[in-house]
Formats: structure tokens, sequence, C-alpha cells
């Protein structure tokens, strides 16, 4: 049982270490959804196409628009709505996005950057 635990964060390493090397030289980060043990969560079906949402006016000059996503909740897909985000001084916004690993479906969060 240790073994396969020892094997699962080791494969783990290796996912998110060639995610970080293949974004490496854009200065950018990767970082995928893990669950409580710190292993990765794969989901073994595609997320639903995106839904389109109307955005509310916008609040602020420096507000922008965070586009919703769909997320995982351990049993099934559920729609987390887009929101007008406060932009922290010079930074953009990257959004999430969903990537298929040979193991399955894989979420990586958006960040600032």
């Amino acid at each position: 049982m240790r073994s396969s635990r020892i094997l699962a964060v080791a494969l783990a390493s290796l996912i998110l270490g060639g995610s970080l090397f293949a974004v490496a030289g854009c200065a950018s980060r990767t970082v995928v959804v893990t669950d409580a043990n710190g292993d990765v969560v794969y989901v073994g079906s595609a997320p639903p196409a995106p839904k389109h949402e109307a955005k509310p006016p916008k609040p602020s000059p420096s507000a922008i628009w965070v586009s919703g996503h769909w997320k995982w909740n351990g049993h099934r897909y559920v729609w987390v709505p887009g929101h007008w985000h406060t932009r922290p001084g010079g930074k953009s916004w990257v959004s999430g996005h969903w990537v298929k690993k040979p193991r399955g479906w894989v979420w990586v969060p958006g960040h600032w950057r």
C-alpha cells in the first residue's frame, strides 16, 4: 500500500513537472487541482461545453470578467458562474481550463500573471 502511494506521488510529480517544464518559457505557472491528500484529481469524462453567460454591467473601469467554468464536485460537473473581479495593479488574468491527460481530465485553475 505504501509503495502504491509513493508511486502515485511520483507520478503526480512527473505530470506536474512536465506541465511546468512545458510552460516555463512562457514565464507562467501551471497548477492542477489536488484532493485533500495532495493527489491530482483526474476526471474520466470530458467537461460539457462552456455555457454562454450574459455579463452584467461592468462595476468599475478596472474590473475584468472571469468566465464561468465547469467544476468537478467528485460526482459530476457543476457550473461555476462567471463574475467581475478587480484587476490587481498591472496584472492580467489567465483563464482556468481543462486539460486531457492519459489518466483523464485535469483542471488547471485560473490565476493572475
